[in-house]
């Protein structure tokens, strides 16, 4: 893979009322710590002009795969296959995983993740083994599969 060309940083931040918000902002890729004093610097500066409270920081490496919108073989990121699993707590996990092959579907209906299709099994067994939730509750048991379309638009 090829060399970070930047840091994504991500902070959640906390209403009064318990409601969340995301602000995202690019810092150096050399930068790879949340209390790095330029990210404190950042989050600082937001707090002066906000009434939020942060509540949690995220770091991701920003690379470049070298592949481009024309090398894609699918039609639309906005179809989705969407799987959902319970952690040991009972807590549900929901991924959307944008462009699913065809394959993975149910053939009689086209909307319901088929699992004893070979890569959905795979998934789900990697996913069930090494996967835990945001508290590091781990344990994730399957629950369920299904396509998640794009919404259309109406027309008026």
């Amino acid at each position: 893979m090829a060399a970070p060309l930047a840091t994504r940083v991500t902070v959640e931040w906390l209403d009064r009322y318990g409601q969340t918000s995301k602000l995202i902002f690019h810092v150096s890729p050399s930068i790879v710590s949340p209390t790095d004093t330029v990210i404190t610097d950042i989050v600082s500066a937001f707090l002066s002009v906000m009434r939020g409270k942060p509540i949690r920081i995220t770091l991701t490496a920003v690379t470049q795969t070298g592949n481009t919108p024309t090398a894609s073989v699918y039609q639309s990121v906005q179809d989705k296959a969407t799987f959902t699993f319970a952690d040991q707590n009972g807590q549900a996990h929901t991924f959307r995983i944008p462009a699913p092959v065809q394959s993975i579907f149910n053939t009689d209906d086209n909307e319901t993740v088929d699992q004893t299709v070979m890569a959905v099994g795979n998934f789900i067994d990697i996913m069930q083994t090494d996967a835990v939730g945001e508290g590091g509750a781990g344990q994730f048991s399957w629950r369920q599969g299904h396509r998640t379309a794009a919404r259309k638009l109406i027309k008026i």
